[in-house]
């Protein structure tokens, strides 16, 4: 079952606009099923309707959960812009708030407002937790550890040795980053070869029925 709620959520859509594209999805899949059923036999309608109906959601879920990969992938690709420009501030001897403070004007709206919040919560936080819930909000563990190393620098004032841990970590996350990316790719390749094998799965299910309705039709005629 898809988790449709959750995905809505997660994206920012219209609950009931999806909830009413998935019905009529399923609606169009069971009055296809149902023209099978009438035009050759009720078993093959049923496996149309069975076959129909799982490959329908199962479609979604997937076509859910690939926004909501491009969706995260896009934030992460939005930080590590915006802690670009973090970095060249603090290299050019702001502090790390007056540097997120500017960084809010050239990052992208899918990450704006998630800085703002940061700032504000500076203003009533100054410990480490502000930082800790921002990294929250992206699920590479690294983020975590590059916002501490922010922190560090923010509390130590900028000292050299943590300007270069600072550094250090960014450089290490951009790494990582072009690793998963290739990794994504990886998986991506090794689904598309899936496809096949569904097709082959789907046509001997056909076969099968077909061979079924030819054994019924021969003990039928006894």
């Amino acid at each position: 079952m898809i988790k449709i709620k959750y995905y809505c959520e997660k994206l920012g859509l219209s609950l009931r606009r999806e909830f009413v594209r998935l019905l009529i999805m399923n609606l169009v899949v069971a009055l296809g099923a149902l023209g099978s059923g009438f035009a050759l036999s009720m078993e093959i309608g049923f496996v149309a309707l069975l076959v129909g109906t799982i490959a329908v959601n199962l479609y979604q879920s997937m076509a859910y959960q690939t926004m909501l990969e491009r969706r995260e992938a896009g934030r992460v690709v939005a930080f590590i812009e915006a802690f670009t420009v973090i970095k060249i501030f603090v290299n050019n001897h702001y502090n790390v708030y007056r540097a997120l403070e500017e960084t809010i004007k050239y990052v992208k709206p899918i990450i704006r407002e998630d800085l703002i919040r940061l700032v504000e919560d500076i203003d009533a936080d100054k410990s480490i937790h502000p930082y800790v819930r921002f990294a929250r909000g992206f699920p590479p563990l690294i983020v975590e550890q590059l916002m501490i190393s922010l922190y560090q620098l923010d509390v130590e004032g900028g000292q050299s040795h943590s300007l270069a841990h600072f550094d250090y970590m960014f450089d290490q996350f951009q790494h990582q980053k072009m690793i998963d990316q290739k990794r994504r790719y990886e998986e991506r390749l090794d689904a598309m070869n899936m496809w096949p094998l569904v097709g082959a799965g789907l046509i001997a299910i056909n076969l099968l029925v077909g061979v079924i309705q030819i054994i019924l039709g021969a003990i039928s005629e006894l």
